[in-house]
């Protein structure tokens, strides 16, 4: 599935449309994640970027697009940070595996090193 900023919402351009959209594509990030599909978590990274600048060069909403209600950005936000903060463990997680992995691995090659050196 194509993503764009505002396909979570409605795509009238407003903030809580964009902040949506936002979170629909860290949900999906973090699935792209555990499958290691690393190209597809570069195209996502680089659009959630493209949205989060959207919201911090003051994007002006479609013509027609509802007012923001302050109490529902907030609500959305929360929820961001919330999808956020679970993004954030499980790429932790993940750096954390793959060091075990390289850790192993060369402790792997020098004792195999070594023993053979001795025989």
């Amino acid at each position: 599935m194509t993503m764009r900023c505002d396909t979570a919402a409605p795509a009238d351009g407003s903030i809580l449309s964009l902040l949506n959209g936002i979170i629909a594509i860290t949900e999906e990030m973090i699935g792209t994640l555990e499958e290691g599909s690393y190209e597809e978590m570069e195209r996502l990274t680089a659009l959630r970027q493209e949205c989060i600048d959207r919201l911090q060069t003051g994007h002006t909403p479609a013509a027609g697009a509802p007012p923001a209600d302050a109490a529902e950005i907030r609500r959305v936000i929360e929820q961001l940070n919330g999808i956020t903060a679970r993004l954030t463990d499980r790429m932790e997680d993940q750096s954390s595996s793959l060091m075990s992995a390289i850790h192993a691995m060369q402790h792997k090659r020098y004792y195999g090193n070594e023993q053979r050196g001795r025989e």
